[in-house]
């Protein structure tokens, strides 16, 4: 086990281990953190921070399935939530969609724990600008800085 103390690495070992303990700087940055990439946001974060931003061209869906073969698939356990839009895209895949947008990602993150409760757990959020689908950290880097 290795604890971090300053720039100092103190690694531990068992009283029977044939290894000694070893005091040892570090040769690099100490260890990413396991919940992901040091400096980013978490999604729980990016809701907090930026969960209220609203600014023209930019909207959410939410995606709650998408499947080659799409002749079977029942959406009525969401019905009470919204209709649910249906796209064919190019690579053969239709992907279904609440036909609700939603302005702020508070909005749109709302909705989706009510489609999780109602069954479709792997339902997720897809945010547009000026009609384009972007990533949430493209999301960020879009808000106005005076807002």
């Amino acid at each position: 086990i290795k604890f971090d103390r300053g720039q100092t690495w103190i690694e531990i070992v068992p009283k029977d281990s044939p290894k000694s303990a070893e005091v040892v700087s570090p040769v690099s940055s100490p260890p990413p953190l396991p919940s992901g990439k040091k400096g980013e946001l978490s999604y729980a974060e990016i809701l907090a921070k930026y969960g209220n931003q609203s600014f023209d061209g930019l909207f959410f869906k939410i995606q709650v399935g998408a499947f080659e073969r799409s002749q079977d698939v029942d959406f009525s356990s969401i019905s009470k939530i919204g209709n649910v839009e249906k796209q064919k895209k190019q690579d053969g895949i239709t992907r279904f969609t609440l036909g609700e947008t939603y302005k702020t990602l508070k909005e749109a993150d709302a909705s989706l724990n009510l489609v999780r409760a109602s069954g479709i757990k792997d339902a997720f959020l897809i945010c547009f600008y000026k009609g384009q689908k972007i990533s949430l950290k493209s999301f960020i880097a879009t808000i106005p800085k005076n807002e």
